[in-house]
């Protein structure tokens, strides 16, 4: 999720950046309190000044998640192409611990009463970087249910999803890396997803398998690397 929103928002970069270093700053914090045994009043006076930033950072973070979730489901919506059905959903770090809409209030309560825990832990307990996603294929969880066909098919309709969503926001479609793609995809959505970019991006694809280029290579201009540099260019057929 993280990594699209970057794409379609590049600030957000820093705003991960400036999220992970409070947090180091929160753990180091945490575990010099433990191993001190410093008292409760005095751990929770010296984390506030990283507790508030980091629920400046985790608001942005959230709203910025929920929002990029909705996003994506609105192209998994439309089935790209073939039947499945996939569905995404944001699950945060302080879902059922109460009202989510004030998001701000909520992780300041809970960094509260969770603080003592934190303590023990000497780690972060509570933030964004607890949360989680439930991907349902067909209405079932993937993670549980899921075949590995069905794994391989939810990883293709994600990526396709991503760059009708790139597209949208950005008006062109992005450069499209593939690294090691017959690692993760079988020969079928292979040609489903080249099928799918061609004529929207340029693609650049790596592969370790001959068999691969003969099947896929003939629209493309293919480079055999060896040792680092590039011992064969072969060109697209016209």
């Amino acid at each position: 999720i993280d990594g699209g929103i970057v794409s379609l928002h590049p600030p957000f970069v820093q705003t991960f950046s400036d999220y992970s270093r409070v947090l180091r700053h929160k753990t180091a914090l945490l575990q010099t309190a433990r191993d001190n045994e410093y008292s409760i009043e005095q751990t929770i006076e010296l984390l506030k000044p990283w507790n508030d930033q980091l629920i400046s950072l985790a608001t942005r973070i959230h709203k910025g998640r929920i929002r990029f979730v909705e996003r994506m489901n609105e192209f998994l919506h439309r089935r790209l192409f073939g039947r499945e059905e996939l569905f995404i959903r944001f699950v945060s770090n302080l879902e059922g611990k109460g009202d989510l809409s004030n998001y701000e209030a909520l992780l300041e309560e809970r960094l509260m009463l969770r603080t003592q825990a934190e303590m023990v832990a000497g780690r972060a307990l509570v933030g964004p970087h607890r949360d989680d996603l439930e991907i349902s294929f067909d209405g079932r969880d993937i993670r549980k249910y899921g075949s590995a066909g069905q794994q391989r098919s939810a990883l293709l309709l994600l990526l396709l999803a991503n760059i009708e969503l790139f597209n949208s926001t950005r008006g062109e479609y992005p450069v499209f890396l593939l690294d090691d793609i017959d690692a993760e995809l079988d020969h079928r959505r292979i040609g489903q997803l080249l099928e799918f970019l061609a004529g929207k991006t340029q693609t650049f694809v790596s592969t370790s398998k001959t068999s691969f280029v003969e099947e896929f290579g003939s629209s493309a201009n293919v480079l055999e690397v060896e040792n680092g540099s590039i011992a064969k260019h072969m060109k697209a057929a016209i």
